[in-house]
């Protein structure tokens, strides 16, 4: 069984940097980088974190809200959602 890429990609932008491309001005450009190097700092890969996430934090960033932070707790419920629907075979 071959998984749907539930991702867009670009050429040469790492998953979730995208959001990046859409952050203008460099208040927002430091903020989306501080969120992503928590992420990070949590011992998350960025590649691993949900989709979901990465739509959420681009829109808060684009409605200049403040996101919630993505934590282990989340990312562990992703991972077993994400492993509950496309199993084991990746």
């Amino acid at each position: 069984m071959r998984r749907a890429n539930s991702r867009q990609n670009y050429p040469g932008i790492m998953p979730g940097a995208e959001i990046l491309l859409w952050v203008k001005g460099a208040t927002y450009v430091k903020r989306a980088l501080k969120i992503l190097d928590s992420i990070e700092q949590q011992d998350i890969d960025l590649c691993d974190v949900s989709p979901d996430y990465y739509r959420y934090l681009g829109q808060c960033i684009m409605t200049r809200n403040i996101p919630h932070l993505y934590g282990m707790a989340q990312h562990r419920a992703y991972q077993k959602t994400d492993f509950l629907t496309w199993g084991s075979g990746r």
